[in-house]
């Protein structure tokens, strides 16, 4: 029930798909050593699709936000 309340808003969204994709990010810091160094390249996929989905719902989440609270260009440029 409290996380249906909590996520209601799209500020709230955000901020949860910004810190994934952050997450996402620096799983990349693990994943990339295992392709190049050990020619491990399948978690690399997996991370790699899951910022990639991410990433893009970040970006739509911060047009939905930047519209909904009337953030400025600036604003809205300093999330990307």
């Amino acid at each position: 029930m409290f996380l249906k309340k909590m996520f209601t808003n799209a500020l709230s969204r955000f901020r949860l798909v910004a810190f994934l994709e952050g997450c996402s990010y620096l799983l990349f810091a693990i994943t990339m050593p295992l392709k190049y160094k050990m020619d491990i390249p399948q978690p690399n996929y997996v991370i790699g699709m899951a910022h990639g989905i991410l990433f893009i719902s970040y970006v739509v989440l911060l047009i939905q936000v930047s519209v909904e609270y009337r953030w400025s260009f600036k604003k809205s440029h300093w999330h990307l």
